[in-house]
């Protein structure tokens, strides 16, 4: 017998559609702490990690916020003159040259050793 008190019943397919829906996004999310996780303790001293993944992260969600507004920003502007395209052009650029000027990466030394 099922214990019915526990259950929740589901408002209907298009509500168990949207769950399904949602669930790669969050599997994405825990791919990328654990590239912040294992880059940083290969990076950085023991003492030092806990407050790199804490700026790292705090980083990460203040540029989420940020980066839609201001691309909604610039994607208005050349909608504005109806040129679209040239708006999305510029941020696939922004993107692109982020990635070629990402430095090469060294791993930290403790101060003194």
């Amino acid at each position: 017998m099922v214990d019915r008190g526990l259950a929740v019943p589901s408002p209907g397919p298009a509500h168990n559609g949207a769950q399904v829906g949602f669930e790669p996004r969050d599997h994405d999310r825990t791919g990328l702490a654990a590239n912040l996780y294992s880059t940083v303790s290969d990076m950085c001293p023991k003492q030092a990690i806990g407050s790199v993944v804490g700026l790292g992260g705090m980083a990460g969600s203040i540029g989420g916020m940020l980066f839609p507004v201001d691309s909604g920003r610039l994607l208005d502007q050349f909608r504005g003159v109806d040129d679209l395209n040239a708006g999305y052009a510029i941020l696939f650029g922004i993107c692109a040259l982020n990635h070629l000027l990402a430095p090469q990466f060294e791993p930290i030394r403790k101060a003194g050793a």
